[in-house]
């Protein structure tokens, strides 16, 4: 939670609640604000002087109750996953949204259901899934479940082969200009980082840094940094670490 005025002058609550903003002298509008809760009201207007330099204002937030128990069954190709709705929530659920990462991607969100299930079909053998879901409210959003991992496979298949070690691959196309993609396998999930640097050994761009599930991965990098700058021709580092493993590979950009 954060305290904050309209000129984001800000501080955060303790455990009990109870804070303490040091403002200059003058008049402010202050409100109060938390992921998964609601402010009712507008911001609460407040004057400080020479006379009176101290002032008090209480806020109350409304929760914004979230889904919890997010589980999945497979049938016939598809996934549906399905989760337990909020017990008698403070105001009435419009929907629920669904959102969706494939392998070493960013979340998107894939559905927007007003039942507590959602089904989708399966993509390519050996796709690694996350999902989670966020309950919707006309006031706002609550924070998401749980992420549900799931890794498309069959006991049975011959198409897939499991992945027994953790590597990284490499990029294809090297040299390159602009994008190449790094290709990297996972032995099982693991809190995992590939960073680019440069090769005095400054941190170009994040790539990936999230708990990634095993199987193969692969993610593209558009020769950026991170403040969406391109960055000059050159040899660069990326550098691949997870659980008890780390790599480091070269990768020529050519303009």
């Amino acid at each position: 939670m954060v305290v904050k005025t309209l000129q984001n002058w800000g501080t955060h609550p303790d455990a009990e609640g109870n804070y303490t903003l040091y403002l200059p002298i003058g008049s402010y509008w202050v409100s109060a604000v938390a992921d998964g809760y609601y402010y009712p009201l507008d911001p609460q207007g407040i004057s400080l002087s020479m006379l009176s330099q101290s002032a008090t204002q209480d806020f109350y937030l409304g929760y914004l109750a979230a889904a919890s128990g997010l589980s999945h069954g497979i049938a016939g190709g598809n996934i549906t996953l399905s989760w337990n709705s909020p017990i008698e929530p403070e105001y009435p659920i419009i929907a629920y949204t669904v959102f969706r990462k494939m392998n070493a991607g960013a979340f998107e969100q894939v559905g927007y259901v007003t039942d507590a299930s959602y089904t989708e079909a399966l993509d390519a053998l050996g796709t690694n899934y996350q999902f989670h879901v966020v309950c919707s409210y006309a006031q706002g959003s609550s924070l998401p479940t749980d992420d549900l991992h799931y890794q498309y496979t069959t006991a049975n298949s011959d198409d897939i082969n499991p992945v027994l070690v953790t590597k990284l691959r490499g990029n294809y196309p090297n040299p390159f200009n602009p994008d190449t993609t790094f290709r990297f396998s996972l032995k099982e999930l693991a809190p995992t980082k590939l960073y680019i640097y440069n090769i005095k050994g400054q941190l170009v761009k994040k790539l990936v840094d999230d708990i990634v599930p095993s199987g193969e991965h692969q993610i593209r990098w558009n020769g950026r940094d991170s403040n969406n700058r391109s960055v000059a021709s050159g040899i660069y580092l990326y550098r691949l670490e997870s659980k008890n493993f780390s790599e480091t590979k070269r990768a020529i950009l050519m303009k």
